[in-house]
């Protein structure tokens, strides 16, 4: 069993504290498991610890919310999110039906940004809306299909929605990387859009961060003011999905991979 060393008296609180190694040969313990060697363990009774300097950094707000993800291609991976059933509860998929009558089901994914620079790596876009439902206006173009296509999952001809769904199961439990188009989205908050509901009305929206006004330094502001039916009403802009590409598509059309316009 490793224990933890007793820190000396006055020791300097900077200095880790390290646990015995109890493994077997090599780097791993006897059951294969990584080694506990040089694993360094703070004392957190110890009070120096509080006294480490920092920056205030008074100007900066921790509160504030960051700025959405530019408008650009981007290298993500992707994994299956779960949605609501017909009775509320987590589910991998939903069944539903069209006006017309047509029944489809629909999942939802999570496309986590890989960004070299770091700048914007780790930012998570959500599409709430991933269906096997056929688009007329589209050629009858089927999103969970194009998915599919770009991560090369090869389909027949003539395919259901059970199948489409087991593939996207089967091909996103690797967390696979594909290549995304994002957009900035302004959209009214939940109580505008309940007016709208309400009084019938299409709900306003902006698309693409180029119709959001820019600050002093040319930055995109993400708030907007809109004239509508019903009044002035603000605008904030979220990120969204605007289109899926194989691993490679930028390269190969002369893009670079990052904010649209570098």
């Amino acid at each position: 069993m490793s224990t933890t060393a007793e820190p000396l008296a006055g020791a300097d609180f900077a200095q880790p504290i390290y646990l015995e190694d109890q493994g077997g040969p090599g780097n791993g313990t006897a059951d294969g498991s990584p080694s506990l060697e040089n694993v360094p363990v703070l004392n957190l009774d110890d009070l120096n610890l509080l006294l480490a300097d920092m920056d205030a950094n008074q100007g900066e707000n921790p509160y504030a919310i960051p700025p959405p993800l530019p408008d650009g291609r981007w290298l993500v991976k992707i994994k299956q999110r779960d949605v609501k059933d017909q009775q509320g509860q987590p589910a991998r998929y939903k069944v539903d039906q069209t006006k017309d009558g047509r029944v489809y089901a629909f999942t939802a994914l999570d496309a986590t940004v890989i960004d070299a620079s770091g700048k914007y790596d780790g930012i998570v876009l959500s599409d709430y809306f991933v269906s096997t439902l056929p688009n007329a206006r589209k050629g009858n173009a089927i999103p969970l299909s194009w998915i599919l296509g770009c991560l090369k999952v090869q389909l027949p001809a003539k395919i259901n929605a059970k199948v489409l769904l087991d593939e996207f199961f089967k091909a996103t439990g690797a967390e696979p990387q594909l290549e995304i188009d994002t957009v900035w989205e302004g959209s009214p908050d939940q109580t505008d859009q309940e007016r709208f509901e309400q009084a019938g009305e299409r709900l306003p929206r902006v698309l693409g961060q180029h119709r959001f006004p820019q600050n002093a330094k040319g930055e995109s502001i993400p708030d907007l003011d809109v004239d509508t039916k019903l009044g002035k009403i603000h605008l904030h802009a979220r990120p969204r999905i605007n289109g899926y590409y194989p691993l490679g598509s930028a390269k190969a059309a002369g893009m670079e991979l990052g904010p649209r316009g570098r």
